[in-house]
Formats: structure tokens, sequence, C-alpha cells
């Protein structure tokens, strides 16, 4: 009785190894899958980042956020503030006064409204606070101008700086040319674009009437209604209006023509 029970404790306690023993086989090769795992998914996480950063250079070698510090290009401006960038011959004619102060050597600053003359070594500038008006030689022909305070729009408000005068005579056709500083259109989100300032040059035609200044396609829509010869002369030459040259010969016109 006593051998009996003794041989079934040591069966027992046999069988309760083998099961420990099994408990702890399958716990250690959970854990090795599980860093097998973790293995696998660094490494495919180092090759898909690796791969998105040779895409992002392939796309530009020279962007990043600016805050992380990859990018080091810093804004500029660009682009010429004056009509001509090249000194030209010319002359101004004073407020009050007919005659212009000839030969000298002038450009026209576009985005000050200013007139720079070049006087030896040193370089004034004039504006509409003391000339009426200046004329540039050009390469191709002489360009007068005149000063914007003397002229107003249909509504009654005032341009800066000086009026190009196309053609004159009792109507005026006009060009007032201007320039403005547009803002880069740098994305940083998207680390796209440009982020330097650049000087745009704009223009806009008119024609004056006793002064007063009307877009070109509104004026010529009225005159060729109240005027058949016009309308005869523009139809007989083919003119069209978006052609400035067509728009000069039709104020050419009306001045040869109207009393």
């Amino acid at each position: 009785m006593f051998f009996c029970t003794g041989a079934y404790s040591t069966a027992y306690s046999i069988n309760n190894c083998l099961q420990n023993l099994y408990l702890h086989m399958r716990l250690i090769i959970i854990l090795l899958l599980l860093s097998c795992s973790e293995l696998m998914a660094q490494q495919y996480s180092t090759q898909s980042v690796s791969r998105r950063m040779d895409d992002l250079s392939s796309l530009n070698p020279q962007a990043a956020t600016p805050n992380v510090g990859f990018d080091t290009r810093t804004s500029a401006l660009k682009g010429s503030e004056y009509l001509n960038d090249t000194w030209l011959l010319g002359g101004i004619r004073f407020k009050g006064e007919k005659d212009y102060l000839e030969n000298l050597t002038i450009r026209y600053n576009n985005l000050k409204h200013v007139l720079e003359i070049q006087r030896e070594d040193l370089i004034k500038v004039a504006s509409t606070d003391n000339i009426d008006g200046f004329y540039i030689v050009g390469p191709s022909k002489k360009k007068e101008y005149k000063s914007a305070v003397n002229y107003k729009d249909e509504n009654g408000e005032k341009l800066k700086g000086f009026l190009e005068v196309i053609e004159d005579g009792k109507y005026q056709y006009i060009r007032h040319n201007t320039a403005y500083v547009k803002n880069p259109d740098y994305k940083e989100e998207f680390h796209m674009g440009s982020m330097d300032y650049e000087i745009t040059h704009t223009s806009t035609d008119y024609i004056a009437d006793n002064n007063v200044l009307f877009p070109v396609k509104d004026f010529i829509k009225a005159k060729k209604k109240s005027n058949p010869e016009l309308k005869k002369f523009i139809r007989i030459n083919s003119l069209i209006i978006k052609e400035k040259d067509h728009v000069a010969k039709m104020i050419e016109f009306l001045n040869q023509n109207e009393s």
C-alpha cells in the first residue's frame, strides 16, 4: 500500500514537471515570435521612411520645412522699379512754365512715381509736386508724359504719378503705367513656390475728355453711337479696340473731324 502510494506520487510529480516545461517552451516560442515581428516592422518602417525621403528629394532638393532648418533660402526683391532701366535723353517742364528744360539724362521710377534726373555725379528727384510733365527720347520715338494730378477718372478719383500721352488733341489717348510689389507664392505646407518678392509692371489705357479719364472701350462705344462717321471709319479700316495702334487712329480721326 505504501509502495503504490509513493509510485503514484512520483508519477504525478513527473507529469507536473512536464506540463510546466511545456508551458515554459510555449512562452519562449511566443516571445521569440513577437521579437521577430517587431524587428520586421521596424525594418519595414525604416525602409518606408527612407523611400519617402528619397521621393521628397527627387521632387524638390531644396525643399523642407523652414522651422526644421532644411531650407536655407532667403527672400529677395526681384525686378526693376524703372519704366526704362537705362538713362535716356529728355526734358522736364516745371509747374507754371510752358517750355521744357532740355538735354537732361532722366529715367522714370514706375514704382515710386518719381522722375530721376542725373546731373554729373548727383541724382535729383522730381515728382508731380514740382513738375507738370516730361519727355524722353527712346529707341523708337519721343514719348511725352503729363502729371496725373491734372486729371481724374469718371468717379472723380485722381491717379498717381505721370500719364503717357499716346495721342494728343481735344481727345487724348493716355496710358497710366504703374508698378507694385507682388508677394511670394511660397506654400509652406507643400514646400513649393517662390520666397521672393517681385516688382510687377502694369498699364491701363484711357481716353481723356476735358481731363476726365474714361475706359477706352466705354468711350469708343459711346462715340460710335453719337458719331456715325467714326463708326464708318472703323468699319472701312477694320479697326478693333483691342489693338492699341487702332485706338490711336480712332482718336486721331475724332480730333481731326470734331470741332
